[in-house]
């Protein structure tokens, strides 16, 4: 659902449940106004309280928790492997600690950063069109990166020594 669509979903009439969640289209609700000393009438839910018979957690919901917790443990997990690379990259770049510091610091902030631009970008371009590029992206940098690359055939075996 983009952005725009929420926002007119908002803007009608009930809010984001719609008309059957707008207490004035149930029947038989009376409004809490004076006299009821706040109450909804007999055998009505208080004012925060769930309605007898609508589900809490919507499909919507719970793809949402599932996406936020993955999420979380996805930057968990690259923090992770940042901190887990720290002293292989000290000493390949044969730098001190307090350069090398900045390696989690930096790529952290940077992938903050993204995170934005990639809400801009879906809603500007559309998610099919980022899923096909990282889609392609993941199927060529393997291939680019690979020893001799892709237009060069692999180095070949010595085969047995001449007698």
């Amino acid at each position: 659902m983009t952005s725009r669509e929420i926002q007119l979903r908002q803007q009608a009439p009930g809010g984001p449940g719609g008309p059957e969640r707008d207490g004035a289209s149930r029947s038989g609700q009376r409004d809490g106004g004076p006299g009821q000393g706040g109450k909804n009438g007999p055998g009505q839910p208080e004012h925060g309280e769930p309605v007898p018979g609508e589900r809490l957690l919507t499909p919507e919901i719970v793809t949402l928790a599932a996406v936020v917790v993955l999420g979380s443990i996805m930057t968990i997990l690259d923090a992770t492997i940042v901190n887990v690379a720290l002293p292989t990259l000290g000493r390949e770049f044969r730098t001190s600690i307090s350069v090398i510091q900045w390696v989690p610091t930096i790529y952290l902030l940077a992938f903050a950063s993204v995170i934005p631009l990639t809400g801009w970008a879906s809603e500007r371009f559309g998610v099919t069109f980022w899923l096909a590029l990282a889609l392609t992206a993941a199927a060529l940098v393997p291939a680019l990166l690979l020893p001799g690359g892709p237009a060069r055939p692999a180095p070949q075996s010595a085969g047995p020594a001449p007698s």
